[in-house]
Order: structure tokens, then sequence, then C-alpha cells
């Protein structure tokens, strides 16, 4: 059986990912800072901040629990802010960078060991990095700097 792992579970996109991964007889492990088990039946859901290692490790390690490996690894949270630069404070920037950017590569560093060799690894980024819309410097920041990543890690 194929094994998925869906950071962002609770998110509009993560949701709507688990329900086709469940339509298709998938094991999911389904991490988000609030999850709701209550409409995750036959998933395994795992809380956790993304701006904290120790809590997206101790996510990678339930499921690990549940899953031998990994197939299928999918990065889609996110928080969004709008704020011009001059309002914004930087617990708002930091936020926005830890939940696109930082929670990223602390959940893909800690599921390594879990991901089989082929595993496929997904990162969910936004057209607004490209568009650079006002009041949105923090958003468009982390998803170039998510895209970046992504470049880089498929170098790697």
């Amino acid at each position: 059986m194929k094994s998925a792992i869906v950071w962002g579970a609770c998110g509009g996109i993560g949701r709507a990912l688990i329900q086709e991964l469940r339509n298709d007889d998938w094991e999911i492990a389904a991490v988000s800072r609030n999850p709701n088990p209550e409409n995750q039946t036959s998933v395994r859901t795992l809380e956790a901040d993304f701006s904290k290692p120790w809590e997206v490790e101790r996510a990678v390690q339930g499921a690990a629990m549940e899953l031998d490996q990994v197939n299928l690894w999918v990065y889609s949270a996110g928080d969004i802010t709008a704020s011009k630069v001059r309002e914004m404070n930087p617990e708002t920037w930091a936020r926005i960078l830890d939940a696109n950017l930082t929670g990223a590569f602390l959940a893909l560093h800690h599921s390594m060991p879990l991901l089989a060799e082929d595993a496929v690894l997904v990162l969910i980024g936004a057209v607004s990095e490209r568009l650079r819309l006002p009041g949105l410097s923090a958003y468009a920041a982390a998803k170039a700097g998510l895209e970046a990543f992504a470049d880089a890690l498929a170098k790697e």
C-alpha cells in the first residue's frame, strides 16, 4: 500500500488532497497546527507548530509509528497576512516565513529517514511571489524562498 504525509492537512489544499488519496486507498499521516480528527477518519492525524523543530520531529515520529515509508510527501502548509512593510511587526514577518518556508525545511529535514527511495516531494508555492503585490511582502518573500529551496533540493 502506498503512503503519504501531508503537512498543512487542515487547509483547503491539504483537505482536498487527503480526500483524493483516501479515495485511492493510500495510508495517510496528516499534520497540521490544529488538527480536526473528526474530519479525517481513517487518517493518522498529528499536531505540530511548523516553526518548532521539536514539534515537527515529534510529528514525524508519530507518522513513523503508522507508516513504514512515505511514497508521497506534500507541504501544503502556509499562512498569509496582508500588511505593508511599514505597518508589519517583526512577529508577523517571522510567522509568515515560518509557516511558508522554515516549516517546509523542518518538515522535510525530519522526514528524510521515512522517505522511500523513489518518493515524490511536493512543495506548494503561490503565484503571488511573481506578482509582488503590495501588502504581501512577507508572503511573496517566503514563497519565492520556497521555490528557490525546491530548485536547490531537486539538484541535490
